[in-house]
């Protein structure tokens, strides 16, 4: 059954490997994880405010512009990012690599999207990966600061002077 997403929200979305096991090996995986973003941003457009690369986990702040792009664009992602890991490492067949669907949590308020992001460009800073925020392969902020070569995509800008209408959207639609 699909998720309910509606397009115009900013969503937290996650996910990790099964029993925590590690994704991201090397540099290269860092990489290939990347080059799977920017295809899947030549088919399915999606705002990417900010995300984060873990050993074991990662973690995007997307803010889908229609009603299931945010699961047409993860289900691209995910499973091309899967079946190239599995053919790398020779694991196919040897079960999932996720622990799950991934996880998407919609931004009801400005507070939790300015924690939100503040969480996702600081992750690997909390997990001693890197010595600064703007620095390596983990963090997004290398790529909103300095642009670099290596990186094919650009972030989104923050939708900061909308978010009053886009968090009251979201709280409409998302009350129990």
């Amino acid at each position: 059954m699909a998720r309910y997403a509606p397009g115009g929200l900013v969503y937290h979305v996650l996910n990790r490997g099964v029993g925590r096991q590690q994704l991201f090996f090397s540099d290269d995986d860092y990489l290939a994880f990347e080059r799977v973003i920017v295809e899947t941003l030549e088919k399915h457009e999606m705002r990417i405010l900010s995300y984060c690369s873990m050993p074991n986990h990662w973690h995007f702040v997307l803010w889908p512009a229609n009603d299931g792009d945010l699961a047409r664009f993860m289900q691209r992602l995910t499973i091309t990012h899967v079946t190239r890991w599995q053919k790398n490492y020779n694991m196919v067949g040897y079960g999932h690599m996720y622990q799950g669907r991934f996880k998407s949590f919609p931004v009801e308020s400005d507070d939790y999207f300015y924690q939100v992001m503040r969480y996702t460009e600081r992750n690997a800073l909390r997990a001693n990966l890197v010595s600064r925020v703007a620095m390596g392969q983990f963090v997004d902020s290398t790529v909103r600061i300095a642009g670099t070569p290596c990186h094919a995509f650009q972030l989104a800008y923050s939708p900061s002077s909308q978010l009053g209408p886009i968090c009251e959207r979201a709280r409409e639609r998302f009350r129990t």
